[in-house]
């Protein structure tokens, strides 16, 4: 029955038992077939003529605690307003951080748009470890999906990043295309590895994999760095770097 449900192009499945298997062995059987669970809902759904509007609905998906709001202007020309919070979102729910259950986004919040493929994200914030962010932009869908954000943050350890990197895949299984990523940074003070920076401004463009930094500035060792240039994600293998500093 699972494997139709995924057949189907299902992701997330209403849950009200484990029709008698242990829950582990359930996990299992979802995440083999790529399913999240959805459980504990609880909410209304008001339709007002045209228009559809719900309370605050919380609900377990996966193991994140989440609550929803949402608002349907027009159900013939479909644009919907959704808020999102959750104490800590766990990033295993949506595919990152397989090798650390345990890292999740906390105090996370997000309200955007849904129409016509287009995801507008008026704000979306949290904490992640000792970084902070807060990040606004569009995220396009289709057969090229493009997405262009601004993010900025008063705290930013680079390393607290790198949760969000993709596994290694095996040689003979290629990777996933990745969308075309437009990018502007905005930082009060951080880190990257033992290099201590503020006031770091960057704008940067992501093709193919390939990250290409147009314009960067910040405060280092008592002075101020200039850099462009492009680097490469290598996973276990290491980054690949070709920068010009100044």
């Amino acid at each position: 029955t699972l494997a139709k449900v995924s057949g189907f192009g299902f992701k997330n499945v209403e849950l009200a038992g484990t029709y008698g298997m242990a829950p582990q062995k359930f996990k299992e059987l979802l995440e083999a077939h790529k399913l999240k669970p959805v459980s504990g809902i609880n909410g209304n759904v008001a339709f007002r003529g045209n228009s559809l509007e719900t309370s605050e609905i919380t609900a377990r998906y996966g193991s994140s605690i989440m609550t929803m709001k949402g608002m349907i202007k027009s159900l013939q020309y479909p644009e919907a307003e959704i808020s999102l919070s959750s104490p800590i979102f766990y990033l295993r729910d949506i595919n990152f951080a397989h090798n650390r259950p345990d890292a999740g986004i906390r105090r996370f919040n997000a309200a955007f748009t849904v129409k016509n493929g287009s995801y507008t994200f008026k704000s979306v914030s949290g904490l992640i470890n000792s970084s902070n962010f807060n990040i606004s932009g569009v995220y396009l869908t289709g057969r090229n999906p493009e997405t262009s954000l601004s993010i900025t943050s008063t705290k930013l350890d680079f390393d607290d990043l790198r949760v969000f990197a993709s596994p290694d895949k095996p040689a003979d299984k290629p990777a996933n295309t990745r969308p075309d990523v437009k990018l502007k940074l905005d930082v009060t003070s951080g880190n990257y590895g033992k290099l201590k920076f503020t006031n770091l401004n960057a704008t940067a463009q992501q093709e193919s994999g390939t990250v290409y930094l147009q314009n960067v500035t910040a405060g280092v060792l008592g002075g101020k760095l200039t850099a462009k240039g492009r680097f490469a994600p290598g996973g276990g293998q290491g980054d690949r770097y070709d920068l010009t500093l100044d």
